[in-house]
């Protein structure tokens, strides 16, 4: 970093940056998240230059008289400064020659400062315009140009001039502001990192040898034919991106690139072979810094950083670009999440998004259509850490509305996906869990998948480092191919109150406010001409708070985990008392019924359940099997002894009832019956029943006709499972 630069760092506020355009007004719609990214935008539409406000600590004399007068009143100021062993520093304004500001470090000087600045008014006959304490504390900072071209550099040695700030810093307690000063004071963040808009070409952070392009590359830059890719957006700008991705991993630097650029086919990269300055800024900086991001990142977090498209010289790297069919079905199911959230109140869209956003970016990262969402899971990727409202999500992320028609496709529902809540098996506590599903996109050509990078992963746990609707604002630019003024992002984040209205000033203001500090944290950046676009590089500072902040609640989710598995655990009693009390009560008023009732409604359960699909009826008694496996019911015995306490007439006459029905099913359904009924067995441990032929059917007489109703009621015993002796 340069001298001025640290400079700068100490003197200003690091957030209190906007740009200025040549007539000294401020551009409008143009947010200046750090000094590094303001100066970037120099030269760009009508911005000329950045203004800054200073640290309370620090004092500025504007000094706008021209010529001798204001050479005299600037010299008699610094030697005030010296004779007060104050801390200053003199740097000429470019206006005009005598025009010059004066930064000061008053400490408890302050009032005679002001006092002094006053004499010189009367004595100079010269107006508080003229000779300004600059009450608002803007100014323009040392690093940047003057509004009207030049750039002034202060006087004396900076270095000397550096070490000494920062000793006059540590010392000076905090002054407070004249009354409109502005905002309060804010402690000092360490410099961002440099902007992926810088005109220099960064150099590559991360060694590599220099080896052939990958054939498909290698291909376009001889025949301008670019390889298939997936992603809405298909053009040239995305492959000219793969294209300098593809430049790094294989070991070139910015000259070497361009040099194969230079040289390419004419339809290949012709849109960067046309400003090489902008291809520099925009392009080459950009994968540069996404991939030394993706490094640190990787170390930050424990995990491993990831490729774009092309592999590194060790041998394949995991990709987390989902396949054509899943991104189609991701896509589709993020543009249901959207629709979702427009049906509810402002205020709880945010869960909502945050939620089913990082549920499907699980199924991009795995390539699936259907991921286990355990809720502690989802604290460690979204930092919601009230698993209330993650369940709360999950409910609204659920399924179609209850009017949906049974023969409407589920992929043609208006809900988001289904949430299969039957995977989670009491007794695999710790293997299993709630799924959830999104069903295949229609079939209208296979949609494709964002541009690489899209689904590189940020580091877990940054999103708690944010306002509340910061994820849903990144989400709404990543989606977007071109640049979002910020009425546009509000509308694609679904955080204006309805699809068509436009924001509120409150609304704006959020929105601007979040964008800031995303870009400060180098995802998202503002544009000269007031439009964002998404950044995919969090800087240094921001990726070691996330890491903290993760370790810190993967801390306690291994604790509750822990404990929720524990059998003695305190929540697992107070659950199991909670259903026994509950089967309790459900038991007492079955039995208060009258037998009549009783009658009337097994008569409509069994209806029901028989009018059910084959896996709905297993789902049914699996479910219900296992609610009185949690209140302790020893479901083995329970069937035993059911089996036992039925009459062999009233036995005989069930299997009899349920063999004509068996005999109605269609093939198939027949087998699919039989293979339920195995696997529940299986899945519960329920014996196979021994009943003994001659006690079974002693009673019935003794005809051909009755011995081969015999025969066949022995047989669909054995078929449903029964064992029969003799």
């Amino acid at each position: 970093m340069s001298t001025l630069l640290q400079l700068d760092e100490l003197l200003f506020s690091p957030t209190a940056w906007f740009a200025i355009a040549a007539d000294n007004q401020a551009v409008p719609g143009v947010r200046v998240p750090t000094l590094e990214t303001g100066l970037s935008l120099v030269g760009e539409g009508a911005v000329a230059t950045v203004v800054g406000r200073v640290r309370p600590e620090v004092q500025v004399v504007d000094v706008d008289l021209s010529g001798e007068r204001g050479h005299a009143v600037v010299e008699q100021l610094a030697a005030w400064c010296r004779r007060a062993d104050l801390w200053h520093l003199v740097r000429p304004s470019g206006g005009a020659d005598g025009r010059h500001h004066l930064f000061v470090v008053a400490g408890k000087h302050v009032e005679d400062l002001h006092a002094t600045v006053e004499r010189l008014r009367v004595s100079m006959r010269a107006s508080a315009r003229t000779i300004d304490t600059r009450r608002s504390g803007h100014v323009r900072p040392l690093s940047a140009p003057h509004r009207l071209g030049g750039h002034p550099k202060p006087y004396g040695d900076l270095r000397t001039a550096l070490r000494a700030l920062r000793t006059a810093l540590s010392d000076a307690p905090v002054a407070p502001r004249a009354p409109g000063a502005g905002m309060p004071p804010q402690a000092p963040r360490p410099t961002a990192r440099r902007s992926s808009v810088a005109r220099t070409p960064l150099a590559p952070t991360r060694p590599r040898r220099r080896v052939d392009l990958p054939p498909q590359w290698a291909t376009y830059l001889r025949t301008g034919v670019a390889p298939p890719h997936g992603g809405e957006d298909q053009s040239r700008s995305t492959d000219e991106l793969r294209a300098t991705t593809a430049m790094l991993h294989a070991g070139h630097t910015a000259e070497s690139a361009w040099a194969l650029i230079a040289a390419a086919h004419p339809d290949a990269m012709s849109k960067a072979r046309g400003n090489r300055r902008r291809w520099i800024a925009w392009v080459w900086n950009d994968v540069v810094e996404r991939d030394a991001t993706n490094s640190s990142t990787a170390a930050a977090v424990g995990g491993r950083a990831v490729s774009a498209d092309t592999a590194p010289l060790t041998g394949p790297e995991p990709s987390y670009l989902p396949s054509p069919a899943v991104a189609a079905a991701v896509a589709a199911a993020r543009a249901r999440l959207l629709e979702r959230a427009w049906t509810l109140p402002l205020r709880r869209r945010r869960s909502l998004l945050l939620v089913g956003h990082h549920v499907l970016d699980r199924m991009a990262r795995t390539d699936t259509c259907r991921v286990p969402v355990p809720e502690r899971d989802l604290v460690l990727d979204t930092g919601l850490r009230d698993r209330k409202t993650i369940r709360a999500a999950l409910r609204l992320l659920d399924g179609p509305p209850s009017g949906r028609p049974a023969d409407v496709p589920a992929g043609a529902c208006s809900g988001v996906g289904v949430l299969h809540t039957d995977t989670w098996d009491p007794a695999k506590k710790d293997s299993s869990s709630y799924e959830f599903e999104v069903h295949p996109a229609p079939d209208e050509g296979v949609r494709e998948i964002p541009p690489p990078g899209f689904h590189t992963p940020l580091p877990r746990g940054l999103w708690t480092q944010f306002p509340g609707h910061a994820h849903a604002l990144w989400r709404a630019l990543a989606s977007s191919p071109e640049a979002l003024t910020v009425d546009q992002v509000l509308h694609a984040s679904a955080l204006t109150d309805t699809p068509i209205s436009s924001p509120s000033p409150a609304q704006a203001r959020t929105g601007h406010q979040v964008l800031t500090e995303l870009a400060r944290a180098g995802l998202a950046h503002c544009t000269a001409d007031g439009t964002w676009v998404v950044r995919h590089a969090p800087g240094l500072e921001h990726t070691q708070r996330a890491a903290r902040r993760h370790d810190e609640l993967s801390a306690e989710v291994t604790a509750e985990r822990a404990a929720y598995r524990s059998a003695t655990s305190s929540w697992n009693v107070e659950r199991a008392r909670a259903h026994k009390a509950q089967f309790t009560r459900e038991r007492a008023w079955w039995n208060a019924l009258d037998p009549t009732e009783r009658d009337r409604r097994r008569d409509a359960w069994r209806s029901e359940f028989d009018a059910l699909a084959v896996l709905d009826q297993e789902r049914l008694k699996t479910h219900l099997a296992q609610r009185r496996i949690r209140v302790g019911v020893d479901e083995p015995a329970r069937h035993r002894a059911w089996l036992d306490a039925l009459p062999r007439p009233d036995y005989a006459t069930r299997v009899s009832e349920r063999q004509r029905r068996y005999d109605q099913l269609p093939r198939p359904l027949q087998q699919a019956s039989v293979a339920a009924w195995e696997r529940h067995r299986a899945r519960f441990g329920l014996d196979r029943h021994l009943v003994d032929d001659s006690q079974e059917f002693a009673l019935l007489p003794d005809t051909a006709e009755e011995r081969d109703r015999a025969h066949l009621e022995t047989q669909t015993l054995r078929l449903a499972g029964v064992r029969v002796a003799g």
